[in-house]
């Protein structure tokens, strides 16, 4: 065991500093017992120095993380203090990448990081077998339960890998843990209570505020929070990063951006959908001084962990953030200083349910679950390589990752979204039918619970900015802790988002609705109009429809709308429509937010009266 003054010694000496924050002193000295830790601290509080003393005094440690970007900035600082630092990725030559491999193994390069999916690489696993490994580093390790859009199969492999590599000690590091990934954690890697640790979320210097905004001008009043936050005198003017939902919004908003800014700001748009060269090139541009010129980044969740740049002085959410989690995140890119920033988040009524859309747009009925699981456990392989959408993909996936940690098959990976590149384990041939029942049926029991938590998760972030309980206390209350109120949020100094346009829906329009969801002949539309003539059932969740042109819908006759519809190749239906007007539709699908009509209360009311619950993806024409 090391005494206390020896390391404060090593961290004078590798890294400048006299001195710890908050616990870090208390949990390296577990690590360096040989301990497994789980460690919780907001976004600036001193994650890296977690790992990168310890790797000092080590022989050998891996760090995967998600991010490349990331990892590059964390090789630079380590090698400019003298510390033997390698990156390990898929740009490196055949020859470059057995050289930092090489060099790692003989100990001459002291930490190396990776990215997951390098990590579950046989080229890693096969040269790693039987070299002794002294920390396993899982940066953001929040991610072994991301769902969705933001999905990394390999991070739920983590702990497959764990026990394939036998590491001395497992450090799991994230700013946004909940209680239940925590639990998740701490059997993975046989983490005692003791040496969980966990440090206060809240960060007083981060300004929550919410502005309430329209579809129509949307894009100008962002610009004119940009512009009202660089005014010489304001105590937000410096870079910022702004972000939305969707791909091409962070194009068209970024244009609109420039087209305007004249010379009061630089902007550039980021997403996952660019490629690596100009993805390096944007954050390069960012992180980057530029003479006084101000630069505002236009990001996806792909720039959400990205970005180590301390002095972001405003986050600007152009929707609802996904999650609290995913909030949390993001707005802790701004700040990292500690000098006060500000995070604005653009309220729409047109906004509303559509971050539980999308989360709908995943609900998967359990029999499909349990014969997909079924179809993968049969040998030999029936499941051949397919063209699969993004939601399908992720699907597969995650079934993919759930059947190799529990033994069952092995895969390479998913390259070119070929999902039939795995082989079954010899567990598989000895499963009975029995056994390959039960086995499905857990795996479809965990996607539906993952699925119900991430609807809550939706459905809170469109509740959050209209409470008046302070914001940063509802935010600790998601993450089961607690904070005084910080007395500068919106609710805090009494701006919060007035939703003028809802009235409470009654008993009788609920009751007609619910009976409208349960008609036996409801059919499945699809349609290539993007959504035009068509709009989905999103008040199984209470939410606003998003892309439901009413007015436009409203000023045709049924006839003209299926004539235009079947131009565009979409599939018609004839549905009787329980409405008796135009105010009841608008009540009903604008109005069952925050009314008592919860979520919750419809699901369970269509069970009941069915005996099964609603059926997903409902489409169809008004």
């Amino acid at each position: 065991m090391l005494a206390p003054y020896d390391l404060v010694t090593v961290l004078k000496a590798n890294f400048g500093h006299s001195n710890f924050r908050h616990n870090q002193e208390e949990i390296i000295r577990a690590i360096m017992n040989g301990e497994n830790v789980i460690a919780k601290l907001p976004t600036g509080g001193g994650k890296s120095l977690l790992y990168q003393l310890p790797a000092v005094l080590l022989q050998k440690t891996v760090v995967v993380g998600p991010l490349r970007a990331l990892s590059h900035d964390q090789v630079n600082y380590l090698t400019s203090r003298n510390i033997e630092a390698r990156f390990w990725d898929s740009d490196q030559t055949l020859e470059e990448a057995s050289s930092v491999l090489s060099a790692f193994k003989s100990s001459k390069v002291k930490i190396l990081f990776a990215s997951p999916e390098k990590l579950c690489s046989q080229e890693f696993v096969q040269t790693m077998q039987g070299v002794p490994l002294d920390l396993l580093v899982i940066d953001e390790a929040h991610l072994v339960e991301e769902w969705g859009n933001a999905f990394r199969p390999k991070y739920l492999l983590m702990k497959t890998i764990a026990t394939l590599l036998s590491p001395k000690r497992v450090l799991c590091l994230s700013a946004t843990i909940t209680p239940e990934v925590t639990e998740i954690l701490k059997l993975s890697f046989n983490v005692r209570d003791e040496f969980i640790f966990k440090m206060p979320l809240v960060r007083r210097n981060l300004v929550l505020r919410c502005i309430q905004t329209s579809h129509e001008t949307k894009k100008e009043d962002i610009f004119q929070a940009v512009v009202s936050n660089l005014k010489k005198n304001s105590p937000f003017a410096g870079d910022g990063v702004i972000y939305c939902l969707f791909r091409k919004d962070t194009e068209e908003l970024a244009t609109y951006l420039t087209l305007y800014s004249g010379n009061q700001f630089q902007c550039r748009s980021f997403h996952a959908g660019m490629t690596t060269a100009e993805r390096l090139d944007t954050e390069k541009w960012f992180k980057e001084s530029s003479n006084g010129v101000y630069k505002v980044i236009v990001a996806t969740v792909a720039f959400g962990l990205g970005i180590d740049k301390p002095d972001v002085r405003f986050v600007i959410h152009a929707t609802i953030a996904q999650s609290p989690e995913r909030y949390s995140q993001e707005i802790g890119r701004a700040g990292r200083d500690g000098v006060q920033s500000i995070c604005q988040t653009f309220y729409c009524s047109d906004d509303v349910g559509l971050v539980s859309s999308l989360i709908l747009s995943y609900q998967v009925p359990t029999k499909d679950l349990t014969d997909l699981v079924s179809k993968l456990l049969q040998v030999p392989k029936v499941l051949t390589p397919v063209p699969c959408d993004e939601k399908d993909t992720f699907i597969i996936q995650w079934v993919l990752v759930q059947l190799a940690n529990k033994g069952m098959i092995t895969f390479k990976g998913f390259k070119n979204k070929d999902l039939s590149n795995y082989d079954h384990t010899p567990a598989v041939i000895a499963l009975t039918a029995q056994d390959k029942a039960q086995v499905a049926e857990e795996i479809s029991s965990r996607y539906n619970e993952l699925y119900e938590n991430r609807a809550k998760s939706a459905s809170l972030m469109e509740d959050f900015f209209q409470q008046p309980t302070c914001w940063w206390q509802q935010l600790l209350k998601y993450f089961e802790e607690t904070c005084d109120p910080c007395g500068a949020c919106g609710a805090c100094v009494g701006e919060l988002i007035n939703r003028r346009h809802l009235k409470p829906v009654s008993q009788d329009t609920y009751d007609r609705c619910l009976k409208f969801v349960m008609m036996e002949k409801y059919k499945e539309v699809f349609s290539a109009t993007g959504g035009e003539f068509v709009m989905g059932v999103q008040f199984l969740f209470g939410n606003e429809t998003v892309r439901f042109k009413f007015q436009e819908l409203c000023a045709n006759k049924m006839r003209d709308i299926k004539k235009a519809a079947k131009k565009k190749g979409a599939k018609t239906a004839t549905l009787p429509i329980p409405f008796a007007s135009k105010s009841d539709v608008e009540e009903f699908f604008g109005c069952l937010r925050g009314t008592g009509f919860t979520a919750s209360k419809v699901l369970t009311d269509i069970k009941t009266k069915t005996g099964k619950p609603p059926r997903s993806r409902f489409m169809y024409y008004h």
